[in-house]
């Protein structure tokens, strides 16, 4: 099989990592010749190069290919590497991930205008929406996760006197971060034994500002005493991390928590989910999203409710849609998710459910799985 994989290689982004991903998984193959077309945006932070021995060629080389080429496309349908005119002998598939209930307008333009010829999804949240307006064949596939969690090193940036809820994600409000710090605080203000980590980032918000918005939250779920006479701040804790770390910090993190919780409006995949579930973590997810489509039921599942966007969700021109909507996370269901897990880690039963989790997304994700459905699809152009 001769696959061109084209993506955003070098990009600090979910589709650069989902096709970083697809690259490592494929170049195992004997049965796939590999060939990697780069459309990267921005430059790539260091903890995000890899290696491997697949073939960089340029987008316009995919036409000079004999034989019969797939060109497997994981970015958005909408950029510029899409446009390049395909001879017959090239099968045009996009693999689509996206957050929201419905997809860009523009993008089912682009799989038209583009001459695609398939389109493969990683769960079943636009499957019909798909089939209706671009009437393309679809297939759902399962995206790889690059297996580093392995080795478990104690993380000094990590309590382990206390319950820890690890959460890890860009500082947006699409990630819900002030409804999980505020839930957080009144379900455990009297409580000493519980720390929150938040490891975060944002390339538009700096680091200050990011400090400063968490210890408001912390002031405002503070309570004046019966007396009048002082301020009270919950006991609780919580660490923030507002800035990148070295990967194999980051493994350590996930490995040194003891749960992990997100409270997302919307998520497409979800990797830092699957990353906590391959380290044997118990998941604090919402019940909407397309994480759901390989999270085991023993997750801890947060009721949602429908969410308008606003403009700080996402670029403007993403939400064409007038029918796109997010989800939001029901403040006393976090409170109840979190209380069940508390309840759960006094009784000893956090490392079995971690297990059971663990063992589902290992077996759901594994190289191997993801590969043999990907290549069904292939095989069916």
């Amino acid at each position: 099989m001769k696959l061109v994989l084209v993506g955003q290689f070098y990009d600090y982004s979910g589709y650069g990592w989902a096709v970083r991903a697809y690259a490592h998984m494929l170049s195992k193959r004997n049965d796939v010749e590999l060939f990697l077309a780069d459309i990267s945006i921005e430059d790539a932070k260091s903890d995000q190069l890899f290696e491997t021995d697949a073939k960089f060629i340029e987008l316009a080389e995919i036409n000079n290919m004999s034989g019969k080429v797939i060109a497997l496309h994981c970015h958005l349908p909408s950029m510029w590497g899409s446009d390049y005119p395909k001879k017959e002998n090239v099968k045009k598939i996009s693999m689509i991930f996206w957050e929201t209930n419905r997809l860009p307008y523009h993008w089912m333009e682009c799989l038209k205008k583009y001459s695609y010829d398939r389109v493969l999804v990683h769960s079943d949240t636009h499957l019909e929406e798909i089939r209706q307006q671009v009437f393309l064949p679809i297939g759902i596939v399962r995206t790889p996760v690059m297996d580093n969690f392995r080795q478990i090193e104690k993380s000094e940036l990590m309590p382990r006197d206390k319950l820890t809820f690890l959460s890890v994600s860009e500082w947006t409000e699409r990630k819900g971060w002030e409804e999980l710090i505020s839930s957080y605080y009144s379900e455990f203000f009297i409580h000493s034994d519980v720390n929150l980590v938040i490891k975060t980032y944002s390339s538009t918000v700096d680091v200050k500002k990011i400090t400063e918005r968490v210890s408001n939250l912390k002031k405002q779920a503070g309570i004046v005493s019966l007396n009048n006479k002082s301020f009270i701040l919950p006991k609780c804790t919580l660490s923030l991390i507002p800035f990148k770390i070295p990967e194999k910090e980051m493994v350590s993190l996930y490995h040194n928590c003891d749960v992990y919780i997100t409270t997302t409006r919307g998520e497409g995949f979800g990797l830092p989910i699957a990353k906590a579930a391959l380290s044997g973590k118990p998941l604090i997810v919402p019940n909407r999203g397309g994480h759901n489509y390989f999270v085991p039921d023993s997750s801890y599942k947060i009721q949602t409710f429908t969410s308008a966007i606003s403009d700080n969700d996402m670029p403007v021109q993403f939400y064409t849609n007038s029918n796109m909507h997010l989800f939001q996370c029901d403040f006393i269901s976090i409170k109840e998710q979190m209380r069940r897990c508390y309840n759960d880690y006094k009784s000893g039963k956090l490392s079995q459910i971690g297990e059971l989790t663990r063992k589902h997304v290992s077996e759901f994700l594994n190289s191997d799985t993801c590969f043999k459905i990907l290549k069904e699809n292939l095989q069916e152009l």
